[in-house]
């Protein structure tokens, strides 16, 4: 899902890392209604968008209690990728 409100990219499942950072030093992550996941590790993830083309995305949380994984419009942009979309 892309979120245009998330501030961060988060991801549930290890497999699709390509690199990831384990270390227990990482902090939780505070959704909207204040409620906090533990956030496991940080990594790289490539990813099939809608277009057919593969991307790269950076600094992605890896957080295994998630229900849903999501990309955040602000930090993909800030990443260098577009965003182009329609209702």
């Amino acid at each position: 899902m892309i979120d245009s409100v998330a501030s961060k990219h988060i991801h549930r499942d290890r497999e699709i890392f390509n690199t990831l950072k384990i270390d227990e030093e990482f902090v939780h992550f505070k959704l909207r209604n204040d409620e906090k996941m533990k956030v496991e590790g940080i990594g790289s993830v490539r990813m099939k968008l809608h277009d057919g083309v593969i991307r790269t995305f950076s600094n992605v949380r890896f957080v295994p209690s998630t229900v849903v994984n999501m990309i955040s419009m602000g930090e993909m942009t800030s990443q260098g990728h577009k965003y182009v979309g329609s209702k």
